[in-house]
């Protein structure tokens, strides 16, 4: 039974870990990128 738990946690971590490595390769995190202006928006509503 904790086999199949630990393989769903490693299956996980690797297709985040895929995304974030395709989010930086496509320059998500960048200024002007998706991730980076969903980030800084939702910074600014916060503020305010």
């Amino acid at each position: 039974m904790s086999n199949i738990a630990i393989n769903i946690l490693i299956g996980i971590v690797v297709v985040i870990g895929f995304f974030i490595y395709w989010g930086k390769a496509e320059g998500w995190f960048k200024e002007g990128g998706f991730v980076y202006e969903w980030w800084h928006n939702k910074k600014n509503k916060k503020d305010k």
